[in-house]
């Protein structure tokens, strides 16, 4: 029995009310952290996990100030590799 692979792939997205101005925050965090490689990882690597999350939790921190009507969410969502 094979198992794939399974990638996760790990996301900042605004709730409820929401801002264009900090959608495009997150775009630009996301393409920053593409370029670096930090947008996914395999679903068995707990600590790139952890270290992802991270830079996302630290994002919504330091964003939240500046768009305190809206609120922020970290999303993992599982893919397969196929």
């Amino acid at each position: 029995m094979d198992t794939k692979p399974v990638t996760v792939l790990i996301d900042v997205q605004q709730v409820g009310s929401c801002s264009a101005s900090l959608n495009q925050c997150i775009d630009e965090f996301n393409a920053k952290r593409a370029g670096q490689g930090f947008l996914s990882c395999s679903s068995g690597d707990s600590q790139m996990i952890e270290q992802i999350v991270s830079q996302c939790t630290d994002f919504i921190k330091e964003h939240q100030q500046h768009f305190d009507w809206c609120s922020m969410k970290v999303v993992i969502k599982e893919t397969s590799d196929d």
